[in-house]
């Protein structure tokens, strides 16, 4: 509206006024939902992250703790050390064993290790590559999704697998007060691993043999 004299309005000053405030709340509100959108993405993607990263360090223990045949037979807390509660709960990936295998067990280890590598010469490994699969480059095996070859963890899987035992010689055995040939089945109430059957083989298990032993004529 023009004034008398030729100019504007109050009036109309005050509408423009109002004008550009609603412009500005409404760009003002604009812009706080996109932050809000924008900062609600980033809380999701650090959330996701987080999660992720959780459940990469629960793998970690709980991919070892398999292989190591925790609560079958295997190695778990005998020859390797366990998983400290606080690894998962620190979420501290780096926080990892360097070395996997408890003081003064190297030699058990190797022990089991040479009956295997005598049963599966084309699938042979070693207490050093032993420690580095599961100590140093574990972190990498689990993140890369054990990608690569090793014949490391199939040497830990042999360790917590029942044994195939049959009879040595011909012999009466206490376990079941009867007379058996030489080559026979073993049948037990709760057969041995094969790491179990290493640790017994002189006392407890002396008349038994791994079929596979006995079969090669060892």
């Amino acid at each position: 509206m023009v004034s008398r004299g030729g100019g504007f309005s109050f009036l109309d000053d005050r509408v423009t006024r109002l004008w550009y405030v609603r412009r500005a709340v409404t760009v003002a509100v604009l812009l706080a939902i996109v932050l809000g959108m924008a900062g609600y993405a980033v809380y999701g993607y650090c959330q996701r992250r987080e999660q992720e990263y959780v459940y990469f360090i629960r793998s970690m223990s709980s991919y070892y703790r398999e292989d190591m045949g925790e609560g079958r037979g295997g190695m778990y807390g005998e020859v390797v050390k366990p998983v400290s509660d606080d690894f998962v709960k620190n979420r501290d990936a780096g926080a990892w064993f360097g070395d996997p295998v408890k003081p003064g067990k190297e030699g058990e280890l190797r022990h089991v290790m040479d009956i295997y590598n005598g049963l599966y010469p084309e699938k042979k490994t070693n207490v050093g590559e032993f420690r580095r699969y599961y100590g140093s480059d574990w972190q990498r095996h689990v993140k890369e999704s054990f990608a690569g070859q090793s014949n490391v963890p199939q040497f830990a899987h042999w360790c917590y697998q029942k044994a195939d035992l049959v009879y040595r010689v011909d012999c009466f055995d206490d376990n079941d007060m009867r007379y058996h040939r030489g080559g026979e089945a073993v049948v037990l109430g709760d057969t041995p691993s094969n790491y179990g059957y290493t640790q017994g083989a002189g006392i407890e298990y002396r008349n038994y043999e791994l079929k596979t032993d006995f079969e090669a004529g060892k």
